[in-house]
């Protein structure tokens, strides 16, 4: 399989890169796509899945060479531009993880999580599709250290103003159709390559529309509500790591207190009361669909005591972690005459 060579700079990305100092990031993501698809891009097309058995704890997450997680409640797609994105399927088999290499292209569906390994600097392009609009995210990846004070930088985001339009939804249920029964499959489905490609065209497509629609005049941005939204989707690409006020006001740029400003205003809610519930949102999709302890989840959702997070889950969900484990599993077990049985 022809791979986009990982020691060859993407012809114009330089020229790219002083575009965004332009100021307008729906043109800039437009060159992007366009140069991306003028190079052939996706050359191929892998699925990602949850396999590992167990997680780090929190406290390897920072450390040199760690990992961090992520979990993925819309679906999305990473290309990788420059570098490679090692996802684990095994965390103490490197030969086992799930390689992302310049060119190629890796489909997450909704609700699922992944632990990335931190290596070489990689820069990526995301593209996430959310029901109500669609979020692009071009950034930059630094191998974590010590020294290293802030490792994702996002170099540009757009996102656009509607939900995605019939023929990008039409091209997402084909890319969903085009993935194999066993995920994480060899990336040499040339079905799912095209498909990827055909993804990636209409999101360019999307992007085209989204500037002028209907040739009204263009509306001033929502910056307070973009933030906000701009500040979830990181919490939520790193609920293992350093979530203080303080540290993600520093990753935006703006003050802490500004940062509880946006979020009263935008989010009908304080920013530390956003980042616990996302916390314990996660923890009960982990314990829905992984074999981990009620420990090993708490401490992989950034709590650092297991009671303060049962206490904190009984609170948000209703129940203790197994209780309330067991109730959902039990409302989906179906009954004599095949119907699901309810639980109260």
């Amino acid at each position: 399989m022809h791979e986009f060579p990982s020691n060859r700079k993407l012809p114009g990305l330089p020229l790219l890169k002083r575009a965004i100092t332009s100021g307008n990031a729906r043109q800039s993501f437009i060159k992007l796509m366009e140069l991306l698809l003028g190079a052939g891009l996706p050359r191929s097309a892998i699925v990602h899945e949850n396999i590992p058995g167990g997680l780090p704890d929190s406290t390897d997450a920072g450390a040199r060479g760690g990992t961090s997680l992520s979990y993925v409640s819309d679906c999305r797609f990473i290309l990788a531009l420059t570098g490679e994105h090692r996802t684990i399927r095994e965390l103490a088999n490197r030969r086992r993880d799930i390689v992302v290499r310049p060119g190629q292209l890796c489909w997450m569906p909704a609700d699922s999580w992944y632990l990335v390994r931190n290596g070489p600097t990689r820069t990526m392009l995301s593209v996430i599709f959310q029901s109500d609009r669609t979020r692009f995210v071009w950034y930059h990846n630094l191998p974590l250290a010590s020294s290293a004070a802030q490792p994702t930088q996002i170099l540009l985001s757009h996102q656009t103003g509607s939900a995605p339009g019939g023929e990008l939804a039409h091209a997402l249920a084909l890319m969903h159709a085009a993935c194999p029964a066993t995920a994480a499959a060899e990336a040499g489905s040339h079905t799912l390559a095209a498909s990827a490609r055909a993804l990636l065209a209409w999101c360019l497509h999307e992007l085209r529309a989204d500037g002028n629609p209907g040739g009204a005049a263009p509306q001033p941005p929502d910056s307070g509500g973009r933030l906000v939204d701009e500040v979830s989707a990181y919490v939520t690409d790193h609920l293992q790591d350093d979530l203080s006020r303080d540290h993600v006001a520093s990753v935006f740029g703006i003050s802490p207190d500004h940062l509880t400003r946006l979020f009263r205003l935008h989010a009908a809610g304080g920013f530390t009361e956003f980042v616990t519930a996302a916390r314990l949102r996660f923890a009960g999709q982990l314990l829905l669909k992984s074999k981990l302890s009620v420990k090993e989840i708490g401490s992989s959702c950034g709590f650092n005591s297991s009671a303060y997070f049962v206490k904190r889950f009984r609170e948000h969900h209703g129940a203790p972690p197994l209780e309330w484990k067991d109730a959902r599993r039990n409302r989906a077990t179906p009954g004599p005459q095949g119907k699901p049985v309810e639980t109260a």
